[in-house]
């Protein structure tokens, strides 16, 4: 029997600290340990984009010019996946994607991914699922309320990513959350 395996998800890393932080003193070592987890998830890292803000862009985290020279990155590299060491906001995430054409996710989301991929009791199995449905609610709710009309293209987006990354409960949840309403299933005990 020929046994299929997925793509592998080929990443480009980004780091962006604040100026003057600590976090901008140890910026190759955040990125090297972020490039550790993406290894752990199945990802191969291609490249790796810094730049230290003064404050972050309210819809991209990082300035415009940085958006435009990550996407010249992500098509050079051929890249799938951009992984953010900081956290993303809602809006920043939709924003880049947009904006790249390929899916984002932050450090939070990437370590929920893999302990979806770990988890072996159904205890474990519904600590992440919950994990995963908190840190989604407000990526939801967001979305829900923009009433942008291309709704199912995005939750269409997380669920194959969603699969397709390796976790087969992110599409799960997206499907019970569409479905189901989202409140509910998240206030789930």
């Amino acid at each position: 029997m020929i046994e299929i395996q997925a793509p592998i998800e080929r990443a480009i890393l980004v780091g962006a600290p604040r100026k003057g932080s600590p976090d901008a003193q140890n910026v190759t070592e955040h990125l090297d340990e972020l490039a550790r987890l993406a290894d752990t998830a199945g990802a191969d890292v291609v490249g790796r984009l810094t730049q230290q803000v003064p404050s972050p862009h309210p819809a991209t985290l990082i300035g415009e010019g940085k958006v435009e020279e990550l996407r010249a990155l992500v098509e050079e590299r051929g890249a799938t996946l951009v992984i953010f060491d900081e956290e993303l906001s809602p809006v920043q995430g939709a924003n880049l994607e947009r904006e790249l054409s390929r899916r984002v996710m932050d450090r939070a989301e990437l370590i929920l991914d893999i302990f979806s991929t770990r988890a072996r009791s159904h205890e474990a199995k519904l600590q992440v699922e919950l994990a995963q449905l908190e840190y989604l609610l407000p990526r939801l709710t967001r979305l829900l309320l923009s009433g942008e009309t291309g709704l199912d293209r995005d939750l269409s987006h997380w669920v194959v990513d969603g699969a397709y990354h390796g976790s087969h409960i992110w599409g799960d949840v997206v499907l019970s959350t569409e479905w189901n309403g989202y409140h509910l299933v998240a206030d789930v005990p």
